[in-house]
């Protein structure tokens, strides 16, 4: 339920759901097209729970954002990174058919200190003070900024400007060089 009153809504799910897959990703297989049918049904069935739940938001008239996964977790193996990604696929594509912005979190938490040391699926308070400011920036100001290179990052003007948010891949280059 929606409070009252609100004017936006920004959405960010499906890590948890991709971490919670980590244990069929991980199953052996004997043929490279197995494998690749299991990603397929661990796709199909986020698409279907996440386009359901962006259904019912558009119906509600506010403006949405939807939220990428970070991606830059200290420690983070193969798997869970496929996992993410396949999520992403879905988040970026249902956002674009639904025309709702996208917050591109893998170009905001990049360095291992925006994750918790308790929980480093989570947050650290920098990862969600740069998170924040993102959000912020989206209620504040409605226009778009798109960067391409590689992918795109959709924030809002605002958020590049104040908070040297850089376009993605650049993101990705600096990983190495600035963390």
């Amino acid at each position: 339920m929606l409070p009252p009153g609100a004017t936006h809504v920004v959405v960010s799910c499906g890590g948890n759901d991709a971490f919670g897959q980590l244990g069929t990703l991980q199953e052996k297989t004997t043929t490279l097209i197995t494998a690749l049918g299991r990603f397929s049904d661990l796709r199909g069935d986020f698409n279907v729970l996440y386009s359901r739940m962006l259904d019912r938001l558009l119906r509600s008239g506010m403006r949405i954002a939807v939220c990428t996964i970070y991606d830059a977790i200290p420690g983070m193996d193969l798997a869970a990174l496929c996992a993410i990604a396949l999520y992403n696929d879905v988040i970026v594509r249902r956002a674009a058919i639904a025309g709702v912005a996208v917050l591109e979190l893998r170009a905001v938490c990049v360095c291992p200190e925006d994750y918790s040391a308790v929980s480093p699926i989570e947050p650290s308070s920098i990862g969600g003070a740069k998170i924040a400011r993102l959000i912020d920036a989206f209620y504040r100001d409605a226009r778009v900024l798109l960067f391409c290179g590689g992918a795109v990052c959709i924030t809002s003007v605002h958020a590049a400007v104040n908070a040297n948010f850089r376009p993605f891949s650049e993101c990705v280059a600096a990983r190495a060089r600035s963390c």
